[in-house]
């Protein structure tokens, strides 16, 4: 056994890891570092100096953005576009454009996007945080949002007729150059003077505001200097609220500046769920240690916060400042173990090499995510994208119009929409070239009717509408897991390493066959409807070990042998480890509670190969014919000495062996016939076992029968 992956593996239960069973909801969580609030820097309005230019009102769109959607209504939720100065890089895309929404965001629209044609609910409360924190195909993706509300977007048009009136609103942009070397390095988008929550909640009339309802704010998006990546920080900077018109005041003074959303949202989510955000509002203030040492940053992608004071950031000179993460940019970080991303700037393991943030850990986060059900976030630099550690993970999805089906009633065939989901098999470590070569099958029927049997199949290349390295998801399986263990264990030098460059070590026995399955050992009947089932490998194995399966019951508990650690929840087992394995010994001893009378091992996978299932009769032996045949020992507990008795009905070959809590032989009597068996406690090397509980069990001829004994010395 290897000693150094036993002691991990040991300290990792000691320590009781807690492991949570929910992905993390923020993808943005990796991009950027713990929300900060700085101080001492003023809100500045943009001038020349910075290149500003001024939107007019009358150029905001409403989706999908056509001449004829101006007006009032483009006014109060429009889009427009900008062009970017400098390449900025959001969620893995590199952007050179973003889109200004009237209501107080950006925009960067992915390739394979549309700006949302559903608007919020009005003239109730202003429940409009919701069209950020929460997720749902027409909401917009890939936000940032200084301070998103219900907004308009005031002109002259507003101001016909006697009486009071609005305060004109202007949303401008523009580029500075901060160090003066010619180079652009911050870009501004400004609302100011906007009708901030214009819409009174008591009425029930369109675009009736509050005009003392002014507020000014930027969002600055910084340059990269980072060489693995174009994403710089982001500030969001808040100047003054309130204002009225100078030549036609008015006399209500209500400013409202409650409810708002405020922060940075990436493209994942689950229908109806929650969106993947980090909340602007739930922040550290760097000049304040207690608030820095009480900060916890999972909070900042799950706490619902909307704004409450003005300004949200606490001062004028105060800025809201996302950071971004810079270390986790290179792509040579694919792949390399840290699962919990613990690497990270001001993580656990920041700063640390390889060595130190690969840890038992991350391997079983990986498990953990396979036995729930609940895979690991699949984004570009998240954790299934560190996670997948021998680069077989890669994966698209992609819809195609071209595949044939059947409908409802199954008479007529036709095009189906359909989704698939093509696995990338490259080894390389970078992208584009092999995305222009992705084949598929499609079935294309020959003539009408049904089709033909076998039914006729071609290979067909993916259109090039797979353009964008957010297109490509990463899985990390149990084979990564124990791939993590192999390096752990000091069997390789380093992660990530490619599928065919894993070295082995052992010897195979000669003949003997290298193992590509499981099989299932003689089951015992542990309780009632409660199975104990060894299981083996068919062959001999010197290295990695994955093995996941489901049960068509309930696994109560996996107890495992060797350098292999196990997990399991509901119907779902799954093993991970390093070392030389023979088909002699079990690999681990599975604990099943079903009903059934076979039970069924489906959804294997072996070392990341999907194999049949396989199944054992469940032959109950115990109850009163089991204890007459193996009866209970005596003494029990016992310190010195004990007798097993046994009742044979028939004559035939029988072995009683007396296993420890890992599933090891401790001791072994062969040609078993009734009558009594005595053990003093010593296994077959003659050295005494330490205290504890064995079990010892008959096996032979079709029987199978085991019981529970303790030692206290």
């Amino acid at each position: 056994m290897n000693r150094i992956l036993l002691i991990a593996v040991s300290i990792a239960v000691l320590l009781n890891l807690t492991i949570t069973t929910q992905p993390l909801k923020a993808q943005v969580y990796d991009e950027y570092g713990i929300t900060t609030v700085i101080r001492g820097v003023p809100y500045a309005e943009l001038t020349t100096s910075d290149n500003k230019v001024v939107v007019n009102a009358n150029l905001f769109r409403l989706p999908p953005m056509t001449p004829g959607e101006t007006g009032v209504r483009a006014r109060d939720d429009g889009f427009y576009k900008v062009n970017l100065p400098f390449p900025y890089e959001f969620n893995g895309e590199v952007y050179n454009e973003i889109w200004i929404c009237v209501n107080g965001y950006i925009v960067f629209l992915p390739p394979t996007e549309q700006l949302p044609t559903s608007l919020v609910p009005k003239h109730q409360t202003f429940d409009f945080y919701k069209y950020f924190f929460y997720y749902n195909a027409s909401y917009p993706k890939n936000i940032v949002a200084p301070f998103m509300g219900d907004h308009f977007y005031r002109s002259g048009d507003d101001n016909t007729g006697p009486g009071e009136r609005y305060l004109e609103s202007e949303i401008s942009y523009g580029s500075t150059d901060l160090n003066g070397d010619g180079t652009k390095d911050v870009f501004t988008v400004q609302w100011k003077n906007l009708n901030i929550n214009y819409d009174d909640p008591l009425s029930g009339v369109d675009y009736v505001g509050i005009k003392s309802s002014v507020g000014n704010f930027q969002v600055k998006l910084y340059r990269s200097d980072d060489v693995f990546s174009k994403q710089g920080n982001i500030e969001f900077c808040y100047g003054t609220v309130g204002g009225k018109h100078p030549l036609f005041p008015t006399a209500d003074d209500r400013i409202i500046t409650k409810n708002a959303a405020i922060g940075v949202k990436g493209n994942s989510g689950s229908d109806g769920g929650f969106a993947d955000f980090l909340n602007g509002l739930y922040n550290a203030r760097q000049w304040n240690v207690d608030d820095m040492n009480n900060y916890d940053k999972n909070m900042s992608k799950s706490i619902l916060t909307v704004s409450d004071v003005w300004p949200p950031s606490g001062g004028t000179d105060y800025r809201i400042v996302h950071y971004a993460l810079g270390r986790n940019q290179a792509e040579d970080f694919w792949g390399d173990g840290d699962v919990n991303l613990s690497k990270l700037e001001g993580q656990k393991h920041a700063n640390m090499p390889q060595s130190r943030y690969v840890t038992v850990s991350d391997a079983r986060d990986i498990l953990r995510s396979i036995v729930t059900r609940m895979p690991l976030p699949k984004e570009r630099r998240r954790e299934a994208y560190h996670g997948d550690v021998n680069h077989n993970g890669r994966y698209i999805f992609y819809r195609d119009m071209n595949w044939w089906g059947w409908n409802a009633a199954g008479t007529t065939r036709q095009y189906k929409d359909t989704t698939f989901k093509k696995l990338l098999y490259w080894k390389n470590d970078y992208y584009g070239d092999s995305v222009g070569y992705i084949l598929h099958d499609i079935y294309t029927p020959a003539s009408a009717g049904p089709p033909p049997v076998p039914e006729k199949w071609e290979v067909k290349v993916i259109p090039s509408g797979v353009n964008s390295l957010s297109q490509i998801y990463f899985e990390a399986t149990e084979y990564d897991a124990a791939l993590i263990m192999h390096y752990i264990g000091c069997r390789i030098p380093h992660l990530p390493y490619l599928p065919d460059s894993i070295p082995t070590h052992g010897k195979i026995t000669e003949n003997g066959r290298i193992a590509d399955g499981i099989t299932l050992g003689s089951v015992v009947n542990v309780g009632e409807n409660l199975y104990q089932i060894p299981v083996y490998l068919n062959g001999y194995l010197s290295g990695p070990l994955a093995v996941k399966a489901s049960v068509n019951g309930t696994v109560e508990n996996i107890s495992t042998a060797s350098d292999v650690t196990a997990m399991h929840e509901n119907d779902m087992l799954v093993i991970a480890g390093s070392d030389e394995f023979t088909p002699e010994s079990p690999i681990c001893f599975v604990t099943v509670r079903t009903d059934d009378k076979v039970l069924k091992l489906s959804e294997i996978r072996f070392n990341d190969v999907e194999k049949p299932a396989v199944s054992a009769e469940l032959v109950s032996v115990e109850g009163n014919n089991g204890a007459e045949i193996l009866a209970q020992n005596v003494p029990n507990p016992f310190t010195e000495n004990t007798v097993i008795s046994v009742n044979l009905v028939d004559n035939g070959n029988y072995t009683l062996r007396i296993y420890d809590a890992l599933g090891n032989v401790v001791r072994t009597w062969e040609n078993v016939t009734s009558g009594a068996i005595v053990w003093d406690g010593r296994d077959d090397s003659g050295f005494k076992v330490n205290q504890g509980v064995y079990v010892y069990r008959l096996t032979g001829d079709n029987l199978s029968v085991s019981k529970k004994l303790v030692i206290s010395r």
